[in-house]
């Protein structure tokens, strides 16, 4: 695992960045977002934003920012302009989940998760009995949610489809691997690895300790688990770990590339896949985000 870019431009700490293909989108207390391209490290675009972004989320050319004012946006990266505003939460807003149809799903410390439309209309909402510090989507429409009452819950609308219980502590970070699995990291410093599909009683399929869970992240179509600052990989039984970064996260996002390659007949093309872990460091560099490149 090679370091090959250090990201500069922002002027304070940053906060929450998330990767889609080669592009990497991050958050800082100095109130811009910039959009870089991993392939060349250049910041290609940079939002002034109006509150400090806490939570972000990518897809389809657009990237959703969740802040301290209570209000989620989303912008177009391309040119930086704001696309819609969703205003509602009395509270910091902790996740985004931008989804390719344009729908955003919201987790804040009001107690509240909310799926709201591509034009600003909330459509539901999950009250909660604690702040709310993670969200993740899934493609069928579940939402899952992780809370200050040390509880992973997974809701299909407005109704609660179960919810697990293992940890002590806030969970603050959750990581979707597969449609039937589920990855969350707690304030307690454990990370479990569920079974979506199980009954309650064989639900977990693995719990790591570790010294420090300040944010999960998960490969798309690989087995790559990047938890505080440790890499494993979880195709295994237990998962292996396999690196350790010389950094403390306070965030983390995986990106993938992919290049076709012609082969000799002329006939096909291979894909070439590459995956790079980004990070967001603690400490002196935290205003630089860096890359490493995994595979």
């Amino acid at each position: 695992m090679n370091e090959i870019l250090a990201l500069q431009g922002h002027q304070e700490a940053v906060i929450a960045i998330c990767g889609e293909e080669t592009i990497l989108a991050s958050a800082s207390r100095d109130k811009t977002l910039r959009i870089w391209d991993c392939q060349t490290g250049d910041c290609i675009q940079v939002i002034k934003c109006e509150s400090t972004i806490l939570s972000l989320s990518l897809s389809n050319g657009k990237v959703a920012g969740g802040g301290i004012d209570y209000i989620a946006r989303v912008w177009n990266v391309e040119n930086g302009e704001q696309m819609c505003i969703f205003v509602g939460h009395k509270g910091w807003i902790r996740g985004v989940v931008l989804r390719p149809d344009g729908t955003l799903i919201t987790a804040s410390q009001d107690k509240t998760a909310r799926l709201w439309s591509a034009t600003g209309e909330m459509i539901d909402m999950q009250k909660h009995t604690d702040e709310v510090f993670a969200i993740c989507g899934f493609a069928d429409g579940r939402v899952a949610t992780g809370s200050g009452d040390a509880t992973v819950r997974i809701f299909e609308g407005s109704s609660l489809d179960r919810a697990l219980h293992f940890h002590d502590k806030a969970v603050i970070s959750l990581a979707q691997p597969s449609a039937s699995t589920l990855c969350s990291g707690a304030e307690d410093n454990t990370v479990v690895l569920w079974n979506l599909v199980a009954p309650m009683s064989n639900a977990i399929l693995a719990v790591i300790d570790l010294e420090n869970v300040a944010t999960v992240a998960i490969a798309s179509r690989f087995p790559y688990l990047a938890a505080g600052n440790e890499l494993y990989n979880i195709a295994t039984t237990p998962p292996t770990m396999i690196a350790t970064l010389p950094v403390s996260p306070a965030a983390l996002a995986f990106l993938e590339t992919r290049k076709k390659e012609e082969e000799t007949n002329n006939r096909d093309h291979n894909h070439t896949t590459s995956w790079f872990l980004a990070v967001a460091t603690t400490g002196k560099n935290r205003s630089t985000p860096r890359l490493w490149q995994l595979h």
